[in-house]
């Protein structure tokens, strides 16, 4: 049995609510940061701030607020799904502009799958090549968890922007049921937030080994944001 859409008053209110529970766990949270300096030419502001793709797994998706670049410097991309739609809202509440699709699959023989992916690719190089940063969770909407196609990578080459994997995690977070089992965290816990050294690509470079390097990175900000104390 399929789940209805919500109707577009409900969504908006789900994504209201959404976007005051990000903003207040970006706030009332302790945070502490590691590999900082690997993220700080792309999260300053004005002229000295650099654009880049900025990636976590979509079980990140409560926690990663504080994490990213000001919304006036970025977009975040979307899925058409019918959870994002909520989550969408909740962004551009937060003042994020949006890009709907997902990233786009380079296929053996080079042609671009469809179902969105093209169109949101073009947008994303767009915003790229515009000074703005990319966001987007490489496993969402709806996974495998962890699992991500070679469209992070071919974004990254086509753009010229570097990836800048990363992590959130908070304790105490009450684990969801969710495919991803997305942590939902609670106020006034500890948080970590990880970056990992900026990634590359050359249009040259093989994008699915490059993929699998991306993997193996945002595996390993996840579990160092998680054994933090």
């Amino acid at each position: 049995m399929t789940r209805s859409t919500p109707s577009p008053g409900l969504q908006a209110f789900l994504g209201d609510s959404l976007a005051v529970y990000l903003a207040a766990i970006a706030r009332f949270v302790d945070w502490s940061t590691v590999g900082e300096d690997h993220a700080a030419p792309y999260l300053a502001s004005g002229a000295q701030r650099q654009p880049a793709i900025f990636a976590t797994w979509h079980s990140c998706l409560l926690s990663m607020r504080r994490a990213l670049p000001a919304p006036a410097d970025s977009v975040i991309l979307v899925s058409k799904s019918r959870d994002s739609g909520i989550s969408g809202h909740a962004a551009r509440k937060l003042g994020f502009t949006t890009i709907e699709g997902s990233t786009a699959k380079r296929r053996a023989d080079g042609t671009i799958q469809q179902k969105g992916g093209s169109e949101a690719l073009r947008a994303a190089i767009h915003a790229l090549k515009s000074g703005k940063s990319v966001i987007l969770n490489p496993d969402g909407p709806r996974g495998p968890a962890q699992q991500l196609t070679n469209g992070l990578a071919l974004l990254a080459a086509v753009s010229g922007a570097p990836i800048i994997a990363f992590a959130s995690a908070v304790r105490p977070s009450l684990t969801l049921s969710s495919w991803d089992q997305m942590q939902a965290p609670l106020f006034f816990g500890k948080g970590q937030l990880v970056y990992a050294p900026p990634i590359w690509v050359a249009r040259a470079q093989d994008l699915d080994q490059i993929t699998e390097t991306l993997r193996i990175t945002l595996d390993r900000c996840l579990i160092a944001a998680r054994k933090a104390k």
